[in-house]
């Protein structure tokens, strides 16, 4: 069985991603990873970037031919004039699946392409290791684990950019309780500041006592670099980016708090299975 997974969006849907290609590695499918969606510009430029290197999770790249041909496949089984054709002949060894519940382990394709996000967060915790190890062979990443971290530094990420034209970046209300309700647990609290809009928090009195405001950038080697910084904490107020989730499920020890929003996206399909032991914390208008 064949298996291409879509690596697509920014750099925690990237990892979502490679840990879902593992998975389906260990169910025995031979895997290739595609970036089709990260080089392409038939729809224009894209603004994202390849972060990971994908020789370090030990997965080949699919050819380019093989990607146009599987959508060659998709705008078939697509088509109403030729869905008898689709069912007897293309369906018979092809199938595209985009979420999780339309993969059948029963009903194994010969050719199979996974263009979705799987984020599921307990798909991630079963590849854990695999995703820890793989991440190491970058030298920042793998200095930035060894490290230790100090007792009560926490993690804040706010993230609006994008996510106010989507509506779903969270309002100075989530905020606040996430600050006050660690500020009441967490010993020896301090916190710094991860974000997008650097102007919107400085205007904020609610970040005022934060340590420090670490800014954005898209470029690969400084993603990596933040991103580096970001495993250095004990605790995560998460909110709802998949960027801080990752380093939090990453570094996360019995004696951390994580604090992410409920629910996750107020308007579209959100990341699955959140952890009891979290912190929910109310993302409303």
């Amino acid at each position: 069985m064949k298996a291409i997974v879509e690596v697509k969006g920014g750099f925690g849907n990237q990892i979502f991603q490679f840990a879902f290609a593992n998975y389906l590695r260990n169910l025995g499918y031979d895997v290739k990873i595609s970036t089709y969606h990260l080089t392409s510009t038939s729809k224009g430029i894209t603004d994202r970037n390849l972060i990971l290197n994908v020789n370090h999770f030990n997965f080949k790249n699919a050819k380019l031919l093989n990607i146009k041909f599987l959508i060659f496949l998709n705008k078939i089984l697509a088509s109403e004039k030729l869905k008898r054709f689709n069912n007897f002949y293309v369906g018979s060894f092809y199938c595209k699946y985009s979420k999780f519940d339309q993969f059948n382990l029963n009903q194994k394709k010969f050719l199979n392409y996974f263009d979705g996000y799987w984020q599921d967060i307990i798909l991630l915790e079963n590849q854990k290791k695999f995703i820890i190890n793989s991440l190491k062979k970058n030298e920042k990443i793998k200095k930035a684990f060894q490290k230790p971290v100090k007792k009560g530094t926490t993690l804040l990420l706010v993230r609006r950019g994008d996510y106010i034209s989507m509506g779903e970046d969270l309002n100075e209300k989530f905020y606040i309780e996430a600050l006050n309700f660690c500020k009441k647990n967490i010993e020896k609290f301090s916190y710094e500041i991860f974000t997008d809009d650097v102007n919107w928090v400085n205007n904020k009195n609610i970040f005022k006592d934060n340590l420090n405001i670490h800014p954005p950038s898209n470029k690969p080697e400084d993603v990596i670099r933040i991103f580096s910084n970001m495993l250095n904490f004990q605790n995560y107020i998460v909110g709802n980016s998949t960027f801080s989730l990752i380093a939090a499920i990453l570094s996360e020890t019995k004696n951390s708090l994580i604090i992410v929003s409920n629910p996750w996206f107020k308007n579209r399909e959100s990341v699955s299975n959140i952890k009891s032991s979290w912190k929910k914390i109310e993302n409303s208008n």
